[in-house]
């Protein structure tokens, strides 16, 4: 293992971290409606039939933000690896914020019109979105990140877990129910998270979330030996 370059996540961690890359490739911009085939409702449709015709109604977007944020990180630890010599590293991660997906104002809004616009603004980006009122937890399999490494190795390591927020603001039109239409902002948090795994002090290009984690946790902090 070389100082000069990050050591390896686990396979389960890169493919994580190549997914989250995939979806980030979607269009993050535009004012077209999104739109599904329109329903007919019957004579003397009632406010549920309405409410399915609405749900096919469509949605105009203001412009769709993406950030990433580190969502939790672990202690920095400093690992002794021998020329020749593999091990597998463990790293035990703890959250740093709580995040909330919300879709505001509620005014006029039901909940309906909330999982409607959560479930459209999937289908513009193409990621898994929470629905409005779900938290983002640090589930009990992604509290800790085991790597392999072989050396020679001698670093502080340090793991990281991002989170992708997505906000956009919405129109929903509700054509043959008689609803004007309704507006709001969507922030939301991809369900998918990514994480990274960093030596510290090593000068190289990080992704944003990863350089947040060595800034906020290198310092001159260390563990004892692996």
């Amino acid at each position: 293992m070389s100082t000069s370059r990050r050591p390896a996540a686990s396979l389960a961690a890169l493919a994580v971290a190549a997914l989250m890359t995939a979806s980030c490739t979607a269009g993050a911009h535009g004012g077209t409606a999104d739109a599904s085939p329109a329903g007919r409702s019957g004579a003397g449709a009632s406010g549920a039939s309405e409410e399915r015709a609405c749900a096919k109604g469509e949605f105009h977007w203001g412009g769709v933000q993406r950030r990433g944020v580190l969502a939790a990180v672990s202690d920095p630890l400093r690992v002794r690896i021998a020329a020749g010599e593999t091990r597998q590293t463990r790293l035990t991660l703890l959250p740093l914020r709580s995040i909330q997906a919300t879709v505001s104002p509620s005014g006029r809004l039901t909940a309906a019109d909330a999982d409607a616009a959560v479930a459209a603004l999937e289908r513009r980006t193409g990621l898994s979105l929470a629905r409005a009122g779900t938290a983002w937890t640090l589930e009990d399999a992604d509290e800790v990140s085991d790597t392999e490494g072989t050396g020679p190795y001698d670093g502080v390591m340090v793991a990281s877990v991002g989170v992708l927020l997505v906000e956009a603001p919405f129109t929903r039109n509700c054509s043959g129910t008689g609803r004007p239409p309704v507006r709001g902002t969507v922030a939301t948090f991809s369900t998918v998270p990514y994480s990274d795994l960093l030596t510290c002090g090593v000068d190289e290009s990080l992704p944003a979330v990863a350089a947040q984690a060595e800034a906020l946790v290198c310092g001159d902090g260390t563990r004892a030996t692996a």
